[in-house]
C-alpha cells in the first residue's frame, strides 16, 4: 500500500514535482465485478485495466495532481484502497512549430473500455477506439479549427470526461479515389460503396494480436471482388492502409452517386471479456432493410452469434443520403471471433455473405 497522498512514480520517471509531462492515474487494486461496481458508485465510468501487470480498477486519470488526490480521498472515504500512479502523458505538451494552417486538433479521452466509448458517443456520436503515442484512447473528433476542438472538449468535460486535445502536424488527410472510375453512377445504375473502417495511423480496435483496420480492408476487398464477379459496379472509400476522415468517406459516396453504402468494422470490448462474441449491423434511417438483409445472410452462412440489427447515429450513417449500414463483423477481443479473424477462409466466408446480403437487398 502506498504512503497516503503520495503518488507512486512509474519506473524511469522523475520524482513528483520535477516532471510536468505526467498524468495521475487513480486506481483501486483488484478486478472483481463487485469492486468495479463500488468504484462506479463513487466515480462513474471506472473500468478494469492493468498496471505493472496487476489487475486494477481505474477510477480516473488527470493532469492535475489535486484532482487525482480529491478523487482518491472520496474513494478512501467509501472504504476503497485507492492509489495514485504517475503515468506518461498521452497528449503533446507543446504546440508543434508548424504554421497554424498545418495543425490538426484531435479530441481524445484516455481509455478504451466500452463504458468510456459509450459515454463519449452520448456526447458526440461516431467516437471510436484508437491509439495515441502507443496509448489506447477514444477519439471523439478531429478538426482543423481549434475553436471546434475546444468546444467539443468543453462539452465532454461538462459530462465528466477527461477530454484532451492533441495537436498533430496537419498533413492533409488523403481522400482516395474509388478503385473503379470516379464518374458518378448514371440514373438507374447500381453502384455499391464499400467503406473499410479506420486505416493508416488509426488502427481501430486492437486485441489478441489483431488490428481492426487490416481485417476491415481484407473483408472489404473480398466483398468488392465477389460483387464484381456477379456483375455489380463497386467502389471502396480506401483501398490501402491510409487514414481517411469520416467526412471524406461520406463525400466519396455522395460524389459517386452510390446506390448503397456499407461500412465494414470489427468490434472490441475488454480483453477480460472473451465470452463476448457476435455480429451486429447498424443503420440510421433508410438502411434498415439493407441491414436486415446483410445480418440474415451472414447468420445463415456462418456460426457467428446474433447480436441483432440496431439503429445508431454513427457519422457515416447520418450523413449519407443513400441507404447506409455499418457491419460489426465480430469481436477481435472475443475468444470465438478472434480465432475466426485469424483465418482467411473464415474472413472470406463473412465477406461473401455480406456480398450476398447486398445482392438480396438490391434484387
Amino acid at each position: 500500500t502506498p504512503p497516503s497522498g503520495n503518488p507512486l512514480p512509474r519506473p524511469g520517471l522523475p520524482a513528483p514535482g520535477n516532471n510536468t509531462n505526467v498524468d495521475y492515474q487513480v486506481i483501486v487494486p483488484g478486478g472483481s465485478a463487485i469492486l468495479r461496481s463500488r468504484v462506479n458508485s463513487v466515480e462513474p465510468g471506472a473500468f478494469r485495466t492493468t498496471v505493472n501487470g496487476q489487475t486494477v480498477i481505474q477510477a480516473g486519470r488527470f493532469r492535475e495532481q489535486a484532482r487525482a488526490n480529491e478523487l482518491r480521498q472520496r474513494l478512501i472515504q467509501a472504504g476503497l484502497s485507492a492509489q495514485i500512479v504517475e503515468t506518461e502523458q498521452v497528449s503533446l505538451p507543446t504546440r508543434p512549430t508548424t504554421p497554424s494552417g498545418d495543425i490538426v486538433y484531435q479530441v481524445i479521452v484516455p481509455g478504451s473500455s466500452a463504458v468510456v466509448r459509450s459515454r463519449v458517443n452520448s456526447i458526440e456520436s461516431g467516437a471510436f477506439r484508437t491509439t495515441v503515442d502507443g496509448q489506447a484512447v477514444i477519439q471523439a473528433g478531429r478538426f482543423r479549427e481549434q475553436s471546434r476542438a475546444n468546444n467539443l472538449q468543453r462539452r465532454l468535460k461538462d459530462a465528466g470526461l477527461d477530454a484532451r486535445i492533441v495537436q498533430t502536424t496537419g498533413v492533409p488527410t488523403p481522400t482516395p479515389s474509388p478503385t473503379t472510375p470516379t464518374t458518378p453512377a448514371r440514373r438507374g445504375e447500381v453502384l455499391v460503396m464499400i467503406d473499410p473502417g479506420h486505416g493508416g495511423r488509426d488502427p481501430g480496435a486492437v486485441g489478441n494480436g489483431l488490428q481492426e483496420k487490416e481485417i476491415n480492408l481484407f473483408i472489404s476487398r473480398r466483398v468488392q471482388r465477389t460483387l464484381e464477379q456477379r456483375g455489380y459496379r463497386v467502389a471502396l472509400t480506401r483501398n490501402s492502409d491510409i487514414e481517411v476522415d469520416l467526412q471524406p468517406r461520406v463525400n466519396i459516396a455522395e460524389r459517386a452517386n452510390a446506390t448503397v453504402f456499407v461500412s465494414i468494422h470489427a468490434n472490441a470490448i475488454s480483453l477480460s471479456r472473451p465470452e463476448v462474441n457476435g455480429l451486429e449491423t447498424y443503420y440510421f434511417s433508410s438502411g434498415r432493410s439493407l441491414a436486415q438483409s446483410i445480418q440474415r445472410s451472414i447468420l445463415s452462412s456462418t456460426d457467428l452469434r446474433d447480436r441483432g440489427v440496431r439503429q445508431a447515429r454513427f457519422y457515416v450513417l447520418r450523413n449519407t443520403s443513400m441507404p447506409a449500414v455499418l457491419v460489426e463483423t465480430g469481436f477481435i477481443t472475443g475468444r470465438e471471433d478472434s480465432a475466426r479473424f485469424r483465418s482467411n477462409a473464415a474472413r472470406e466466408q463473412i465477406a461473401d455473405a455480406i456480398a450476398q446480403g447486398i445482392i438480396d437487398y438490391l434484387r
